[in-house]
């Protein structure tokens, strides 16, 4: 009650004796009675004294309040905090007019980041400092925590601090100074990945050390350094460029180490030398609000230099690298685009596109017409050299234009029937296959139709555990027909270079249309329906949000006409996902022979979760080979101990012997709030050759930077 008549009192002296602040309505509380100094012309409030203007808040143990300049003066424990910082200072004063801050020495938060220094004076978007220290997730007494120390710094708005002469340090351990350093709180100080252990593999490789280090200096440009040490290899020894700008990001690498131990690698790879590298450029930009640029360089002096010594990077992209640049213009009909693509590694099999452009109008109304039409152009120069070199390399220009036109036909409200007729046209000179042609023109056209039958049913059930709130069921039975004659045409004469992949109609569905043909220099006949049944539940959340339940889908090419090599029924292709809540999901995948009754593919997986606590992941692949076929089943486990602790394992078993192929065991968790820190350990069965298994295994320990 006494709290309350002091902020009256407080507030009608304010408006009483300053009627500029009517304006802000500010407010003064106090626990004990707020005086009034008719000398010093100012009121204080004492006990819990608190001082509220717009959003900020300013608390202490005292608060003299000058009517005169609209100041407010405190001391003692004194508290200010705003929409985007937290301030702590012994004393400190604040000009309401010109929302105006000073005080000696302070302590602030910002963004979780602790910041400390001297001669604090600003106002709340702009704030300068002597003597400023940033403390990276306000951890300050650490001697794992990272801190920047500066003779001077600027905060702006809450988002960035500007230092000068600026010191970086692990605990008390300077790292680097830079003479001026812009901090922007959402990004990290710096970028440290430190992975050591001891590898045992065939006694080639023995205890390691791996660094990565990123510099974050302010600039548009950060740099790094890569430095490892291999006991029975060498050192490696590479550079780091990483760059975020409006107009694009991406980043550089290179690396070197001089392999002093090639003997057993020698035995599959006799060309190989000890003066071992890789180079690596990735970016992505836009040229324009409707030109992107796309650029991947990797460069390597053989095809597992990357394997042995930063295993990390060996995604699935790395087993086969690339180079290339592509550029492209979008509008809202057509796509242009310009891409080239070179074999700068010796030991690649790749197409080279030297270049190739191309130019597509997508599919848009005829007029006035139920009429839709597409078009493109397309000019390439392919060249395709193979690792043997008793055999010519293939070479070819090819000049590539195409037309599609489709009706869509409304039979019924649960029916669609769509006409597609298509016509592709290329011409080729350059050719190096066959001494009696030097140039060939190909025309081919195709025609078909889409027959979509579409039916659903609405059925009302609820169930608060698993989150229903009714099912619909959408059927849609697809029937498509594609007949295309004389595919094969220039055949003997064409340098198969755009060509299916091997067994690429194998793990996904076959690409039936003509437009869409990557394999134009190598063509076949086709004749042939494409039978289908799309199967999709979906539910509402109690917001009314509507979620995909389920969805089956079975797929079944008939070939009307088939080629020497095929047979009258392809594979069947059946796809499932059941995903009826967030803590349990179903997926499998499946391929089946239907001639021979027998499968040729499968994916499964299920996995259980509770939140981020622990999930559980129960796989299964599956794919027939005549000369190693993969058949495995595998488990991924991860509990969360507490928020810094978190322990996994994974599992794989071969099901054939059964035997224990490989395992996982990890053990993460964080250090000083700045630091990630996992233990692992790894074990593998190598079969090579297959009836010669070796064993493998691995401890790692990486202690990498808690990015922010």
């Amino acid at each position: 009650m006494l709290k309350t008549i002091s902020r009256c009192v407080g507030l009608w002296l304010l408006c009483m004796l300053t009627p500029a602040l009517v304006r802000s309505v500010p407010s003064l509380s106090s626990d004990l009675p707020i005086e009034y100094d008719t000398k010093r012309n100012c009121s204080l409030a004492s006990g819990n004294a608190e001082f509220l203007n717009d959003s900020l808040c300013l608390q202490a143990d005292r608060i003299y309040f000058f009517s005169e300049n609209a100041k407010a003066l405190a001391e003692g424990n004194v508290r200010v905090t705003t929409e985007s910082l937290r301030l702590l200072t012994p004393s400190g004063a604040y000009w309401n007019t010109d929302k105006r801050l000073e005080s000696d020495t302070f302590r602030l938060e910002v963004l979780g980041h602790g910041v400390e220094g001297q001669n604090l004076k600003g106002t709340t978007d702009h704030l300068t400092a002597d003597k400023v220290a940033i403390h990276y997730n306000g951890v300050q007494n650490d001697i794992a925590g990272v801190h920047i120390t500066a003779r001077k710094g600027e905060l702006h708005t809450g988002k960035y601090f500007e230092l000068w002469d600026a010191v970086f340090h692990v605990g008390a351990v300077p790292l680097y100074y830079t003479p001026y350093y812009r901090h922007d709180f959402n990004e990290s100080v710096l970028r440290w990945k430190a992975d050591c252990g001891l590898i045992h593999r065939d006694k080639e490789m023995g205890r390691y050390l791996r660094n990565d280090l990123m510099f974050n200096l302010g600039w548009p440009i950060k740099p790094g350094i890569m430095f490892d040490y291999y006991r029975k290899r060498d050192f490696l020894v590479g550079g780091i460029l990483e760059y975020n700008k409006p107009s694009g990001k991406g980043y550089f690498k290179a690396a070197r180490i001089h392999d002093g131990d090639l003997d057993t690698y020698k035995r599959s790879n006799p060309n190989a030398k000890n003066n071992r590298f890789f180079t690596e450029w990735r970016h992505q930009g836009q040229l324009s609000e409707a030109t992107d640029l796309l650029v991947q360089m990797e460069w390597m002096k053989d095809k597992d230099v990357i394997k042995h010594f930063r295993p990390d990077e060996n995604d699935a992209t790395r087993q086969h690298p690339d180079n290339f640049a592509e550029i492209s213009h979008r509008t809202d009909n057509t796509v242009t685009s310009g891409l080239v693509r070179y074999r700068f590694n010796h030991f690649q099999h790749i197409q080279e596109r030297l270049p190739e452009l191309h130019f597509s109008y997508l599919p848009s109304p005829l007029f006035d017409t139920p009429f839709y039409y597409q078009y493109g152009l397309g000019m390439s120069h392919l060249r395709e050299k193979p690792l043997d070199a008793t055999i010519s390399e293939k070479e070819l220009k090819r000049l590539d234009a195409y037309a599609g036109l489709t009706v869509p036909l409304n039979l019924a409200s649960w029916c669609t029937f769509t006409p597609v007729v298509n016509a592709r046209m290329a011409h080729y000179w350059g050719l190096n296959q066959s001494p009696h042609y030097s140039d060939y023109t190909k025309a081919l056209w195709q025609f078909g139709f889409d027959l979509r039958f579409r039916a659903y049913g609405d059925y009302i059930y609820e169930n608060e555990y698993w989150n229903i709130h009714n099912f619909r069921h959408l059927l849609q039975p697809v029937i498509q027909y594609r007949y295309l004659p004389h595919g094969h045409r220039g055949q003997e004469a064409i340098p198969a270079i755009d060509r299916e992949a091997q067994d690429g109609n194998k793990v996904s569905l076959h690409e039936i249309d003509l437009l869409n043909r990557r394999d134009i220099d190598d063509l076949n006949d086709m004749h042939l329906v494409r039978l289908g049944l799309e199967n999709f539940l979906y539910t509402n959340y109690a917001t009314g949000q509507a979620k995909q339940w389920l969805h089956c889908n079975l797929y079944q090419d008939v070939r009307l006409d088939k080629e020497q090599n095929q047979r009258k029924l392809a594979d069947t292709f059946f796809d499932f996902e059941w995903s009826p809540a967030s803590f349990f999901s179903f997926n499998q995948f499946l391929r089946i022979d239907p001639n021979e009754k027998r499968l040729r593919e499968s994916n499964t997986s299920v996995s259980f979760s509770e939140n981020d606590l622990w999930k559980i992941t129960l796989s299964h692949s599956y794919t027939q080979s005549h000369t190693n076929p993969d058949n495995q089943h595998s488990v991924k486990v991860s509990y969360r101990i507490n928020s810094t602790n978190v322990i996994s394992a994974a599992l794989s078993i071969d099901a054939h012997k059964p035997d224990l192929i490989r395992q996982t065991y990890t053990w993460s968790t964080i250090v000083a709030k700045t630091w990630n820190f996992d233990v692992e350990f790894k074990w593998c069965k190598r079969q090579r050759p297959i009836t010669s298994p070796k064993e493998h295994w691995q401890i790692r320990f990486i202690l990498t930077f808690k990015e922010w």
